[in-house]
């Protein structure tokens, strides 16, 4: 994170301007949970660790920043919500269609962070949710903006 950080300090102008936004795994959740499907956060979240990387960041932008040299840090914090029929479909989609995909359910397991036992019933899970009248989801997100001195 700090060398990307460092090299976007020395390519930004002085009083030039970065901001990022970045996921807060251990926040988001889906309801009502049924089965274990908020599970898919953990496995996701151990999935990006294997890979180094950061699956808290947007918890450690701030620090991040100021530990780069930034200056006028500000820091900040969303919920990005899945709760009408349209964003419910699109979340079960990406749901199956990425974290669910052959590839990443096989990566999963190979990394010993879960089992096809496991995501067969996260699929089954995601799907009842899916048609649940009380479906809703969030995936909570850390945001900072600053300026290079």
């Amino acid at each position: 994170t700090q060398a990307v950080l460092a090299e976007v300090k020395r390519v930004l102008k002085p009083g030039g301007i970065i901001s990022c936004r970045e996921l807060i795994t251990g926040l988001c959740f889906f309801e009502p949970e049924l089965g274990n499907l908020n599970r898919t956060f953990s496995i996701f979240r151990d999935r990006l660790q294997t890979n180094s990387g950061h699956p808290q960041m947007g918890i450690e932008l701030k620090g991040a920043f100021v530990e780069a040299g930034f200056s006028n840090v500000q820091a900040s914090a969303s919920f990005e919500t899945f709760g009408d029929s349209s964003d419910v479909e699109f979340l079960y989609e990406f749901g199956t269609n990425n974290f669910l995909s052959p590839v990443n359910v096989q990566a999963a397991i190979n990394h010993g962070r879960s089992t096809q036992e496991e995501l067969d019933e996260i699929r089954r899970s995601l799907g009842e949710w899916k048609q649940h009248p009380g479906a809703f989801a969030a995936f909570a997100w850390g945001e900072a903006i600053a300026r290079k001195p």
